[in-house]
């Protein structure tokens, strides 16, 4: 997200804040915070407050979000899979 940021000409958080109309230490935290998946709707206004028009854009970043929280909720089915095979 911070990439998208910067390709939407890295507008200060502030001002980024102020069009996604939240408050700008819950934009930095979100961009912060690297290893946690933003929620669908905080990523598609995030999209929006960047500029982000291009609707096969908006697809593949929706897709990736998609694909990573699935992975989120196969994992630990896999791992309890593997444990009962061994």
């Amino acid at each position: 997200m911070r990439q998208l940021k910067i390709w939407a000409g890295d507008p200060p958080v502030r001002e980024l804040a102020k069009r996604l109309g939240v408050a700008p230490s819950t934009l930095s935290d979100l961009l912060r915070k690297t290893d946690k998946l933003p929620n669908f709707e905080s990523l598609c206004d995030f999209l929006t407050g960047c500029g982000v028009t291009d609707a096969n854009v908006v697809r593949e970043w929706l897709f990736a979000w998609r694909r990573i929280k699935l992975n989120d909720y196969r994992a630990p089915r896999q791992l309890r899979q593997r444990r009962r095979s061994v």
